[in-house]
């Protein structure tokens, strides 16, 4: 059976998402969490090559940096970006933000996973407070 490998490489950049008109856009809307992932939820159909808009709410006040990490077919999870990413206050208790991660292209005899989950975390205390999203899928083009 083949090994399945997976090339994954991310924006630098952790951006800020405009709430646009309705402040309470970026309210999390599970009182208990202090991250929920917004995109993807799960279902979802992407592309190898795709860049896609990772997207959460955090609790700014609670967290001062997240993990993103991504499990394929069920595997062990792996840093989509291995280092802590900072979560800037912008005075409110909340905040919509986004990473930049582009999907990965296949290696030598490796073949593109079919299914996978990302899950954000609380960098600081990584067994305590995350968010996973349900299974999305990764075709060929």
């Amino acid at each position: 059976m083949k090994r399945k490998a997976f090339l994954i490489s991310a924006a630098l950049l952790i951006a800020m998402c405009d709430p646009g008109p309705d402040p309470d856009r970026c309210a999390i809307s599970d009182p208990d969490k202090l991250i929920e992932i917004t995109y993807p939820r799960g279902g979802e159909s992407f592309r190898h090559g795709q860049d896609v808009k990772i997207q959460w709410k955090a609790d700014t006040l609670e967290l001062s940096s997240i993990g993103i990490q991504f499990s394929l077919n069920g595997g062990p999870w792996r840093f989509v970006y291995n280092k802590s990413l900072p979560i800037v206050p912008d005075g409110s208790e909340a905040a919509c933000m986004e990473f930049k991660w582009t999907i990965g292209e296949e290696q030598g005899e490796y073949s593109l996973p079919d299914s996978a989950r990302i899950r954000i975390f609380d960098y600081q205390d990584q067994q305590g407070t995350y968010d996973t999203t349900e299974t999305f899928f990764i075709k060929a083009n």
